[in-house]
């Protein structure tokens, strides 16, 4: 056995949320770090690149449609899930009003109406481990907005952490929304 496969053998801590808190509490993790904890372990983020940048601030501005004493629109803020040690940052939440906007702590699932994730190079991670830990906290509805295929994936219905149903729509097609009405994908992506 080589040196390296000994090292990834070994167990690795899986950290708490109030763990991960402390650690940035203490500054031991910063917002130069650009970590999140999913599933107890702390990961790298993906570095945000000028497609992916774009189509969130394009999707944001779609979603302040919404009557602001309803809703707030989250841009890459961390949602909390005490069960699962997770705290990620999606791209876009758009959660139910609350007057402190959430100064008391991050939303859980209760408080998310809709969860958006950009995804270029993130694609795979968005599709298998975050949707994995969007179901398992509950979250009733995941898009994922595919800047490669200009496509939108959206995942319904959490049971047993996994969403029962993954709807596709592709450019060229609308996606009709009990929250923001009819949506042409093509106008979520800003280069399409």
């Amino acid at each position: 056995m080589t040196k390296e496969a000994a090292i990834q053998d070994l167990p690795t801590k899986r950290w708490t949320v109030a763990e991960y808190h402390r650690m940035i509490a203490e500054g031991f993790l910063t917002e130069r770090d650009h970590v999140e904890l999913l599933f107890g372990h702390i990961l790298p983020m993906t570095p945000v690149g000028k497609f992916h940048a774009s189509t969130v601030k394009k999707t944001a501005q779609l979603c302040r449609r919404l009557d602001p004493n309803e809703y707030i629109i989250s841009v890459q803020d961390p949602i909390t899930d005490f069960l699962s040690a997770s705290e990620p940052e999606p791209d876009i939440c758009i959660l139910k009003y609350r007057e402190d906007f959430y100064a008391s702590g991050h939303p859980d699932a209760e408080a998310i109406v809709l969860l958006i994730e950009v995804a270029d190079t993130s694609l795979e991670y968005d599709r298998i481990d975050k949707a994995s830990a969007y179901a398992k906290a509950g979250i009733g509805e995941y898009w994922i907005l595919n800047c490669n295929n200009l496509q939108l994936e959206q995942h319904l219905h959490p049971l047993n952490g996994e969403y029962q149903e993954i709807r596709i729509y592709k450019d060229g097609q609308t996606v009709e929304t009990n929250l923001l009405g009819s949506i042409h994908v093509k106008s979520l992506f800003p280069f399409a």
